[in-house]
């Protein structure tokens, strides 16, 4: 038997009908609603336009890598092979409705007890499915939790038959699946991290530590990314996301949860859990995944703002978990079918609003494609150059064919667009910038959807956004009201010469002081020459004053800022303390 036959057996020996003919016939007509599941999803995704989130996706799929800013790189692939089969929207959703219909198949074998007796527990399970919001919108909603949620299934359908029988075969398949999790999103490791506290034997066992060395090993290509681009996700997600605590934060996030998972569907696991033990260690390692979740991003929200998709992951297990109980318990079926059931029709109410776009909501699937097409009238063939936003160049490039890319300010964030450095390919030529009312050079222009936009066509694009500035303070603790003199680097990493002395885009140097999501800017007096050359440094003396601020303790850093364009990100920030 070769190692192909070895890994797959497994999972096609359990999905084969072991059970009696009733099984067989069950599992007929399960196929027979998971066709209509997917039949919905495949409407949806036809009919609903792209979020921006999707399309920026998308753009992944465009420059395959091994890692991308915010998240590994398997969403981009499924969307690549998907837009390669199928064109438009279709085209970006196909392998995420396919990996949901996976997932849906594999619960239902996790869940698959001898309790199933009839046709109405396929009503039961589906109903559960259902009535979990996020989890119904990641069967048509190209997002990395798409395949978070396959492998996830996946993982936990292989770990369940690794309890039972501790067979290589099933060791292995625990190790390529906890890969695919890894690849699809970075919350792949509370996962993996809770299953093994769920059952400390584990930190013993040989066969579980090689499956987790396979996967690390997998995973290396990830790594290596990262390492090359100085670690970008680990510094995003760590650090730059880290907020002032905000008591608004702490309240938000149960609501935020009851509203994503259904506050039926969701109050009723938590009960089950806190009421009844887990029955072995399988449902244990279940009853971690729920409450670990809620525990670990409730408690994150002390240092941000969670968001409600954050905590996907416990879906599955909250289907297995409120299954299996219903029927072993006829009062819980009741509930499910009195309380649970009824929100479908609110769940399928929003999911035709996604698709009738209603000009009195304002939904994120809504009016993309009409903007997109309006702006390009106006914009033509020219590169669109967007300020501080990763979605709207994205949903452009996507509707239109055209290309557009964003300008990333310390007022925004950084993100994919850093690393591709589009600029780079645009430099020499006419761009259309989406500018505002203060530039001088911008034209207004009234969209056919009704909207105005001030268009500046550039006879050369600013490209300061890579330009690194360093500096050192002789002493962290500053005063109020002092003015700071020191001695600061330039280099110019392009392949071309800054021009310094740009009448179109006035160059000028910035001190940005950062508490929280608090920003203030302070000129900065500085004599700059009319050109830095392609890869070389120049020393400036600089001076600024030290502005009196509402917080003590604040990070400091310079900024090179073109005309309307806001200050980039130049330099490091410096962490000091004003008195």
């Amino acid at each position: 038997m070769n190692c192909t036959e070895t890994l797959i057996k497994p999972l096609l020996s359990a999905t084969q009908p072991q059970k009696p003919t009733r099984f067989r016939d069950l599992s007929r007509y399960f196929l027979l609603f998971l066709g209509g599941w997917v039949l919905i999803n495949v409407l949806q995704a036809i009919f609903t336009q792209l979020n921006p989130d999707e399309a920026y996706y998308w753009l992944y799929a465009q420059h395959l890598a091994w890692g991308y800013f915010d998240h590994p790189p398997l969403i981009a692939l499924m969307i690549r092979i998907g837009s390669s089969l199928i064109p438009g929207e279709l085209g970006v959703r196909l392998l995420t409705i396919v990996a949901q219909a996976i997932s849906l198949f594999v619960i239902w074998k996790i869940a698959y007890t001898s309790l199933v007796t009839g046709r109405q527990n396929l009503l039961l399970f589906f109903g559960i499915a259902g009535s979990i919001a996020l989890f119904d919108a990641y069967g048509f909603v190209s997002t990395p939790d798409a395949p978070l949620l396959l492998f996830e299934s996946l993982f936990l359908w292989a770990y369940q038959r690794y309890l039972r029988s501790s067979q290589w075969s099933y060791a292995l398949l625990l190790g390529l699946f906890m890969t695919g999790m890894m690849y699809s999103k970075y919350h792949a490791f509370l996962v993996i991290a809770l299953v093994w506290l769920s059952n400390p034997q584990l930190f013993k066992d040989a066969k579980a530590w090689i499956a987790g060395l396979m996967a690390l090993l997998l995973y290396m290509p990830h790594i290596w990314w990262e390492f090359q681009h100085r670690f970008p996700s680990l510094e995003y997600h760590l650090i730059d996301r880290a907020e002032p605590f905000r008591w608004a934060y702490l309240l938000e996030y149960w609501p935020n949860q009851m509203a994503a998972l259904n506050p039926f569907t969701l109050g009723l696991t938590l009960y089950l859990i806190f009421r009844y033990k887990p029955a072995n260690r399988f449902e244990k390692s279940l009853y971690f995944l729920v409450v670990g979740f809620q525990l670990f991003f409730w408690l994150s929200a002390f240092r941000g703002h969670v968001e409600p998709q954050w905590t996907i992951a416990t879906a599955i297990p909250m289907i297995i978990l409120l299954y299996r109980k219903s029927l072993q318990q006829q009062h819980i079926a009741r509930f499910v079918r009195r309380w649970i059931f009824p929100t479908l029709l609110l769940i399928l109410f929003a999911r035709i609003l996604l698709i009738l776009e209603i000009p009195s909501l304002d939904l994120p699937f809504y009016g993309h494609r009409q903007w997109a097409k309006a702006l390009e009238e106006v914009t033509g063939k020219h590169p669109v150059v967007f300020m501080d936003s990763y979605q709207k160049p994205a949903l452009y490039s996507f509707y239109t064919g055209q290309p557009a890319f964003t300008l990333n300010s310390v007022y925004y964030r950084k993100n994919q667009f850093d690393i591709w450095k589009k600029e780079i390919l645009y430099h020499h030529q006419r761009c259309a910038l989406i500018s505002n009312s203060q530039d001088p050079f911008a034209q207004q222009y009234m969209l056919s959807t009704g909207q105005v936009v001030y268009v500046h066509f550039t006879r050369q694009l600013p490209t300061i956004e890579h330009l690194r500035v360093y500096f050192t303070l002789p002493n962290t603790q500053l005063h109020a009201g002092d003015t700071l003199r020191l001695r600061v680097k330039v280099y110019n990493p392009y392949p071309f010469a800054i021009d310094l002395q740009n009448p179109e885009f006035p160059i000028s140097l910035s001190s940005i002081w950062i508490w929280g999501l608090e920003k203030w800017n302070e000129p900065v007096q500085a004599s700059l020459p009319t050109k830095i050359p392609a890869k070389d440094s120049l020393w400036l003396n600089a001076q600024w004053r030290v502005p009196h601020l509402p917080a003590t303790h604040v990070h400091l850093g310079l900024s090179f800022q073109a005309g309307v364009v806001k200050p980039a990100f130049n330099s490091a920030f410096i962490p000091v303390m004003i008195h």
